[in-house]
């Protein structure tokens, strides 16, 4: 597998980098631009205006762009006419797919860790140094850009290093899950069609399916189930992971059985 990871790093390490470069960039406008509290206010400027875009644009595009990478990286796997190259590498199923998952995973970390940085440096930047969330005011007592920063990270990393701990796994469990809808969805597709020309829409109708019909039965699970606590959560995150666990095993025996086969 070190080898499907080093290969796929130095194909897509370049798109990453610049990736970063452009959330910092952005990040960095926000901040000297003073407008972070008023970036989505009402009666915004014209400048407000395009720079809200642009950090809507890069935040939730950034991740939303890493995760639906793995549609082109199984695409590419299953659907390219090039693919009997890989069909002749001598590694099992699960190591050519792990390998290109965990450099997409390992992307996603990086974006993460980049954004909730600027992220914690546009809120001590604020001279207010007030955050809301859900009718909940919070104002720092520090003064100083340094003193909210050093406040920022201690509330996080020390006086709810607990809940830190435990959010993190949630959420990789949940990007996870998501990236093996995508495989499997696409292998399950590339299994059934695989000597046909078909419309590329169907692949993505396909992908909808899939993720809806994962989405209703966990609804049904967890229907009436009540989230008091980080802690409570982990029952519904257990779940996910093993249905990730299935959907991968899932991807790898379709494509040894069904596309090497």
């Amino acid at each position: 597998m070190k080898a499907v990871i080093r290969q796929q790093w130095k194909a897509r390490y370049k798109t990453a980098l610049m990736l970063c470069g452009i959330i910092s960039l952005v990040s960095l406008s926000v901040v000297l631009s003073g407008q972070g509290s008023r970036l989505f206010s009402s009666n915004s400027s014209l400048f407000q205006y395009w720079l809200s875009i642009a950090f809507a644009a890069v935040y939730f595009g950034v991740p939303v762009y890493t995760l639906t990478s793995v549609i082109t990286t199984i695409k590419n796997m299953v659907f390219k006419d090039t693919k009997y190259l890989m069909l002749t590498v001598p590694k099992k199923s699960w190591k050519l797919i792990g390998g290109r998952l965990l450099v997409i995973m390992g992307e996603l970390i990086a974006y993460a860790v980049v954004m909730l940085f600027w992220l914690s440096i546009l809120f001590a930047s604020e001279s207010g140094g007030m955050v809301s969330f859900e009718n909940q005011v919070y104002t720092s007592a520090a003064v100083g850009f340094f003193g909210r920063l050093g406040e920022i990270y201690s509330i996080v990393f020390v006086k709810h290093i607990v809940e830190t701990i435990q959010i993190i796994p949630m959420a990789l469990i949940g990007a996870v899950f998501i990236m093996m809808v995508f495989s499997f969805s696409l292998t399950l597709f590339a299994s059934i069609f695989r000597h046909k020309q078909f419309p590329r829409v169907l692949s993505i109708i396909l992908v909808y399916i899939m993720f809806d019909l994962t989405v209703r039965l966990m609804a049904l699970i967890f229907n009436g189930y009540e989230v008091d606590a980080v802690s409570s959560m982990w029952p519904p995150a257990a779940i996910i992971a093993l249905l990730a666990c299935g959907l991968f095993a899932g991807t790898c025996i379709l494509f040894e059985k069904r596309i090497e086969g």
